[in-house]
């Protein structure tokens, strides 16, 4: 799949083939405590056309409350934020 030039061109070229996007919010979505720019646009894009989106984070010193505070206090908003956890051997 050859991905377009922007974000927006490339989901209008292939949402049928999308089935969920996936997001790291560190870096991504949010730096320490600040939106980065676009970052609640986007989101508001995907919710208005009710795309499956799921946000991870590798951050190991934060709990997941406050992953969840800093990701509000920034301004981007998702319904549900669910830790990953790392798998056991």
């Amino acid at each position: 799949m050859v991905i377009a030039p922007n974000f927006s061109n490339w989901l209008k070229n292939d949402r049928q083939d999308l089935k969920a996007i996936l997001f790291d919010i560190d870096g991504t979505l949010i730096r320490g405590r600040m939106q980065l720019p676009g970052a609640g646009k986007l989101l508001r894009y995907l919710d208005e056309r009710e795309l499956l989106y799921l946000l991870l984070t590798n951050d190991a010193v934060h709990s997941h409350q406050e992953k969840c505070k800093y990701f509000h206090r920034a301004g981007c908003f998702s319904p549900v934020l669910h830790p990953l956890k790392p798998l056991k051997r």
